[in-house]
Formats: structure tokens, C-alpha cells, sequence
């Protein structure tokens, strides 16, 4: 158009027609509208035909998903079905709906019915009537190809259809067993293991395992191989109520594999399922015990403690320091051994037995540590003393600890003792018969000691009758590392009948230890005593 209210040539004139007659562009019952385009070319009168344009089927989206499997969820999923169209008159395209165009033409339109959508699913089944916007879902009862169809009706009472095809098929089956003896025992020596039995349990959702002209089949491979032999079982084509058995005669590890063939509707399928057996053997185990400390030159009595299958053993060696000693003896038979060095030794416990299968043997090595052994070495000093030095071994640990005693053999009494000294001096002033004893420990756990002793005959003494000082009594004793004269830590002193005999008892310290030293007193005579005597103790 050109000014207001005058027309150029060049411009349209377009005029609209609808039925059914109304003055509400919204209605939602227009069926038809119309449009009439005047081209002006000049002050004429015009002429034209009306064009009506018929109601526009409604637009579709839908969309087919879930399960391809009988008795599960199938869905059609309406994914944008709608009433909204658009046409194009003299190039011009004039919508229905504002939101793409800004200008509403008949917008009332656009919306289907709430009944606009009718399903078929090909099974005799259908949803007739449904809403728009929904998903709406189906289960299949057979396998089989299906047609699924929708047709989608507007207000105006056009219809859109829709289609798409879906394979359903049977649920697959779940080949599945079960054993009543996953790991049999060996039947004696026979070489053969216990009777295991194998049950179907096979799962078939659809109850289609006997289905005519369809019926299941399984398969099963019961593996039996090894070093006795090959004794697999392959049985094919079973049925779903054979329970196979087998006895294995080769021990370990084997599989078991049940294979199920099925039919899904259109093709045959498998599943498997593999479990396992462990043929189980006869077993022992090896054990010995004896007491410790085991000190050489002395007899030990060593026990076994075998376990396991004792029943099936035939016989125990047992090899000392690798060579063959005791042979053939019953699974609880003892037996002595007398180790003569200080070495660690090694005994060897052989089990010799049958496994249910074959003879075999077990072994193990226990190594024996031997315990501490006393002993010392002497030779001869002035004044008819002795120096004894230690000559103890201590295989295991460092020593922790020494104790020289020396006793009188006649009255077992203990003149002195000294501790913790590699070596000491003795020196005797009576005659008569001595024992020089040696008691030696180590610092394991539990800690090995040992005593070891020498007796000595003392027939001459000194003429003078004591030791240092004048002192007369047994003997002197002291270790030969000492640089002084020990200190007397305590005196005690008492009177006998006669009055003119005094007796001291003294107790005296050196390097820690405690002693009885008693020529190393130095006493002032008094002119009252007439006679001296030294009495001395182990503390």
C-alpha cells in the first residue's frame, strides 16, 4: 500500500476467509481459512477466485524403546507431537503459532485433544485415546516381529499415522549347576576320589525349555587330566533332568563346563556356566620336639609331633647332618641322640606315606642349637695352689655368667665361691679332698647352663701353716685380674669356750663380687689371744 488510505500500484491486497464463521481468531474449532491476493496495477476493478486452504494434519515425533524380550517394558515415547503449522501464500509464510512468527493466525490451533493419539501394537493389543505428551508402554507375551503403529488425531479430525517394526524374543536362558562335593576326598589308596555329583539348575524365565520342535539341550565337560592319566567326560546333547557324575583320578584343580543351547525365537543360542573341583590328597605334617638345652655328649630324647593323615603313613626316617640314622620307625616312635660337638646340628624328619593317589614323602629340617658346656683347664701354682682358667663354649649367645665353687669333698661344705672370673687362684693349707665345680650360663631364652667339676687330693700342705699374714684355715681363693688386696666390708666377732679362743667370721668385696677371702687378713696380736682361727662361709 502506499499512503494511508491510497493505493500504489505494485501493492497487495490481501483478504482472509475462515470457517466457521466467528470473530475470534483463537478458536480452537477453525477448520479452514482462506486468503486473497490482489495485485494493484492500476485504478481497475478486480477480479479473483477465492482459494480456501483446508486444516492441516497435526505434526508427529515419536520414538520406540525398552526391551527387546517378552513380558518387559516396550515404549513409544511421544517426543513432540503437535497441531502447529504454517502456510505459504504468494511467498508469503503465515503460522498459526506467535512463538515463531510473533503474529498469531489462528493460534488457537496448535494444541491437540487430549485424546488425540490411538496405539496398535500388532498383538491384538492397543491404547486407544492417549494423551499427548506421554510414554506409553507395552510387554510382549511372544517372540516375533511386530508392527507398531500410531495414528494422531487434531480438532479438526485430520490424522497423522506413524510406524516402526521391533524384534521380540524370548527371555535368554542362564545355564546354571550346582556340585554336592567341591573337594572329594581320595576313597582310601585306591588312586580314585570320592563320587561327586553334578545338578542342573538351569534358569528358563519363559518356560520354554520343552517347547516342541524347540526343546533345550546341555552339554557337559567334566575335566580329569594330569600326571595318572586322561579321564575327561564330553556328554553332549543331555537332557535338563541328567545329573552326571564323576569319581577324579587325577588330584588338583579341574573345571566342570555345563553348556545350555536355546532357542530366542529366531535363532539358537548358548550360555555357559564353569565352576570348579579340587580333588583333595591325603596330607601330613612334618613336627619333632626335645627339651633344651641340648649339650654335647649327652643323650636327647627326641618326639615326634606328626599330624594330618596320619593313617595313611608308612614309615619316618631321619637323617642327622644328612646322613641316614634312624630308619623305618612308626609316626609316634622316640628315639635318643648324643650330639659329641657344640656345633649347630640338623635333623631331618622324613614322612614317607601314601596320598591317596601314590606313595610319597615330606620332609623338614630342624636345626638343633646346642646348649652351653662348663669346663675348665688348670695348672699347677706355688704353695701347692692351682690356676684354673674357664674353658666353657657357648654356641648360641655371649656368657652371662660364672660361678667357681670349691668344696670339701668329706663335710660338702662350700669354702669359697667366685663369680664372673675367667680365672681364679686356689691355694690350699689343709689336707684332705676338694672339688673345684664350675657352674656356666648363656643368655638365651630359656638361658643354657651347665656344671662341670675335677676333684683334687691334698695331701701336703705349707709348713707354715697360713697363708699371707700368718693366717692358717683351708685355703686362699682369687681371681687373677685382682691389683689389690680386697676390702673387708664386714666383721663380725664372737667368743667360744675356752676364752682364749676368738673366732672372726668376715665377709669381704672385690671387683662386685662377694667372697670369702681369708688370708688376706692382717690382725693385731694382743697379748690376751693366744690362739687365732679364721671360719669362713659362702654368703
Amino acid at each position: 500500500m502506499g499512503q494511508e488510505g491510497t493505493a500504489s500500484s505494485g501493492d497487495h491486497v490481501i483478504i482472509c476467509f475462515w470457517t466457521p464463521n466467528t470473530s475470534n481468531l483463537a478458536d480452537t474449532n477453525l477448520i479452514q481459512w482462506g486468503l486473497i491476493d490482489i495485485t494493484l496495477t492500476s485504478d481497475s476493478t478486480y477480479v479473483r477466485h477465492i482459494q480456501i486452504q483446508d486444516a492441516f494434519a497435526p505434526n508427529i515425533s515419536f520414538a520406540l524403546s525398552g526391551a527387546t524380550t517378552v513380558d518387559n517394558n516396550v515404549f513409544v515415547n511421544d517426543t513432540g507431537c503437535n497441531d502447529s503449522h504454517s502456510w505459504v501464500f504468494s511467498t508469503s509464510t503465515i503460522r498459526q503459532t506467535p512463538s515463531i512468527s510473533g503474529v498469531a493466525m489462528f493460534s488457537g490451533m496448535n494444541t491437540l485433544p487430549t485424546t488425540a493419539i490411538d496405539i496398535d501394537w500388532d498383538d491384538a493389543s492397543t491404547s486407544l485415546d492417549q494423551n499427548p505428551g506421554g510414554n506409553y508402554s507395552h510387554q510382549f507375551t511372544q517372540s516375533g516381529d511386530y508392527t507398531i503403529s500410531t495414528v494422531t488425531t487434531n480438532v479438526s479430525g485430520l490424522t497423522t499415522p506413524w510406524n516402526d517394526t521391533l524384534r521380540i524374543y524370548w527371555n535368554p536362558g542362564s545355564a546354571t549347576f550346582s556340585i554336592d562335593n567341591n573337594t572329594p576326598d581320595p576313597i582310601g589308596t585306591t588312586g580314585i576320589g570320592e563320587l561327586v555329583t553334578f545338578t542342573n539348575t538351569t534358569v528358563d524365565v519363559d518356560s520354554r525349555m520343552n517347547a516342541a520342535g524347540f526343546e533345550w539341550y546341555w552339554d557337559w565337560d567334566i575335566v580329569d587330566t594330569g600326571a595318572y592319566g586322561t579321564f575327561t567326560q564330553n556328554l553332549t546333547n543331555q537332557f535338563f533332568g541328567a545329573s552326571p557324575t564323576h569319581q577324579w583320578k587325577n588330584p588338583g584343580s579341574a573345571n566342570i563346563t555345563l553348556t545350555l543351547h536355546y532357542y530366542d525365537g529366531f535363532a539358537w543360542q548358548t550360555d555357559t556356566e564353569i565352576l570348579g573341583v579340587t580333588q583333595q590328597i591325603w596330607d601330613v605334617a612334618t613336627g619333632l620336639n626335645w627339651p633344651t638345652p641340648v649339650i654335647a655328649n649327652d643323650s636327647v630324647i627326641y618326639t615326634p609331633s606328626v599330624t594330618g593323615d596320619v593313617a595313611y603313613i608308612t614309615d619316618v626316617d631321619y637323617n642327622v647332618n644328612t646322613t641316614p640314622t634312624y630308619t623305618e620307625l612308626g609316626y609316634t616312635d622316640s628315639f635318643s641322640h648324643t650330639f659329641l660337638t657344640t656345633q649347630t646340628q640338623t635333623i631331618r624328619q622324613i614322612l614317607n606315606y601314601h596320598d591317596g593317589f601314590a606313595f610319597t614323602s615330606k620332609f623338614n629340617d630342624f636345626t638343633v642349637d646346642m646348649g652351653t658346656v662348663a669346663s675348665f683347664t688348670y695348672i699347677d701354682s706355688d704353695c701347692n695352689g692351682k690356676v684354673f682358667t674357664d674353658a666353657s663354649v657357648f654356641p648360641n649367645l655371649p656368657q652371662s655368667y660364672l660361678r667357681w665353687e670349691v668344696i670339701d669333698i668329706d663335710t660338702l661344705d662350700i669354702l669359697a665361691v667366685l663369680e664372673n672370673e675367667s680365672e681364679f687362684v686356689y691355694n690350699w693349707y689343709k689336707t684332705g679332698n676338694y672339688r673345684i665345680e664350675l657352674t656356666a650360663s648363656d643368655s638365651s631364652a630359656p638361658v643354657s647352663t651347665d656344671t662341670y667339676s675335677e676333684d683334687f687330693i691334698i695331701d701336703t700342705c705349707p709348713s707354715s701353716g697360713g697363708g699371707s699374714g700368718g693366717t692358717s684355715g683351708y685355703g686362699s681363693a682369687y681371681g687373677s685380674g685382682i691389683s689389690e688386696r680386697p676390702k673387708i666390708i664386714e666383721k663380725i666377732v664372737y667368743k667360744e669356750k675356752p676364752k682364749n679362743k676368738i673366732n672372726f667370721v668376715l665377709k669381704s668385696e672385690y671387683n662386685n663380687h662377694f667372697s670369702i677371702l681369708p688370708n688376706y687378713l692382717s690382725l693385731r696380736k694382743k697379748k690376751s689371744i693366744k690362739n687365732i682361727s679364721f671360719s669362713h662361709k659362702m654368703l
